[in-house]
């Protein structure tokens, strides 16, 4: 199988919330599928990024696949009422975000996704 090493690296399979966060380095991101200890049997199973900062804060994002009018798909990762950048490929998404970096202006800091007052998305909660 021809898989991108990225996607193996920051994959960590079906995993609850605090499973899915006790997986994740400080800096650092996993993608995941998500389940909750219900018993509900699901006929889908959502795909999640968990993102630990280097505040060793965590949030959990949906990845989403959205179908534009023209019958293109686009992966992102929804970050409150932000769509953050759309790719074609899950792998190019996971490689954007394992490579690049937002910075803080202010501080310096830099992080995966610009999660700080002024930030892109200062707006999540």
């Amino acid at each position: 199988m021809n898989t991108d090493a990225r996607i193996e690296e920051h994959f960590i399979g079906v995993r609850n919330s605090e499973e899915a966060e006790a997986a994740v380095k400080p800096d650092d991101f996993a993608l995941y599928y998500k389940y909750d200890n219900s018993g509900e049997v699901r006929a889908s199973i959502p795909l999640y990024l968990v993102h630990r900062n280097t505040k060793n804060e965590i949030f959990h994002f949906p990845v989403l696949r959205i179908s534009e009018d023209n019958g293109s798909k686009w992966w992102h990762v929804q970050i409150g009422n932000n769509k953050m950048q759309s790719f074609r490929q899950l792998s190019d998404l996971v490689r954007c975000y394992h490579l690049y970096r937002f910075t803080d202006a202010r501080s310096g800091r830099m992080e995966v996704f610009p999660l700080w007052k002024g930030g892109i998305v200062d707006d999540f909660e």
